[in-house]
């Protein structure tokens, strides 16, 4: 899923940092500056909706976007609150970019 979201994102001059766990993205996190964090619900040891929380347990306000298979659930789980989105899984790229736009207002057209 990574590896597809940094192929949809790249082209388009996207800079994309892969992280393989949530808490690699946490490490990231407080190593750089982002822009926006996309995340998938089911992860091994930290699922979606906990890194949200640990995101902003440490007092980061970037925007987070979730990727589900059930949508539903993910928001009616705990950290759903802190998320910019939820969108379902498979995702399509104009969808996705959409979403991102609607988050920075800097994203162009999909080509």
């Amino acid at each position: 899923n990574r590896t597809i979201l940094e192929r949809q994102l790249v082209p388009c001059g996207i800079a994309v940092t892969l992280c393989r766990s949530g808490r690699e993205a946490l490490t990231a996190l407080e190593t750089g500056a982002f822009d926006v964090v996309i995340t998938d619900h089911n992860m091994p040891e930290m699922d979606g909706l906990q890194l949200a929380e640990a995101v902003r347990a440490k007092g980061n306000p970037v925007p987070l976007m979730l990727l589900s298979s059930s949508p539903a659930t993910a928001r009616e789980g705990n950290g759903a609150t802190h998320l910019a989105a939820i969108l379902q899984k498979p995702i399509l790229r104009a969808e996705l970019y959409r979403h991102l736009q609607t988050i920075s207002g800097e994203v162009d057209d999909v080509p």
